[in-house]
């Protein structure tokens, strides 16, 4: 068997095996190949953030979909990795546009396959999406920021005793 026949086995069975890791964390699995500057979008692309697999076709990039105030910053650690180091992961979190306007934060780590020289040429990936989480936070903060504004400017000492 010739090595091409090889590697369209191989990138068959990756994807039905990432389809259904896919299905089952209900996350975006994606592939990229770095070599052909080119990027494979599960069906999470669509069940999470609105984008028909086909959206992607119109020229459209990863990087396109990354909120601008993150952008820089996401981009410039991404290239970092797969340039100038030797590392096999990444992983980020940032703000992604979806399709209808709105922004979900995301949680986005990526396996860096390299050849014998070290050079990155795949990158498999899954997106999560955090957004419940990051809003639970928020509103922690918040109420946080509001507790200690009221124990700040209350006229009176409070004495607070654990019970344990």
């Amino acid at each position: 068997m010739d090595k091409r026949a090889t590697n369209t086995g191989l990138n068959r069975v990756l994807r039905e095996f990432l389809a259904i890791q896919e299905h089952r964390r209900h996350a975006l699995i994606w592939d990229a190949d770095l070599i052909n500057d080119s990027i494979h979008w599960g069906e999470g692309f669509h069940t999470l953030f609105g984008y028909e697999i086909s959206d992607d076709a119109e020229g459209k990039t990863w990087m396109d979909h990354i909120h601008p105030d993150d952008l820089e910053r996401v981009v410039r650690e991404h290239y970092r990795v797969i340039n100038e180091t030797n590392d096999t992961f990444w992983q980020d979190e940032y703000r992604f546009l979806r399709k209808d306007g709105s922004i979900a934060y995301v949680t986005d780590k990526g396996l860096i396959m390299r050849d014998e020289n070290g050079k990155a040429f795949r990158i498999i990936g899954a997106m999560q999406d955090i957004t419940e989480r990051k809003k639970a936070e928020e509103r922690l903060a918040e109420e946080r920021h509001l507790l200690r504004t009221l124990v700040d400017h209350l006229p009176d000492a409070v004495y607070v005793k654990d019970r344990q």
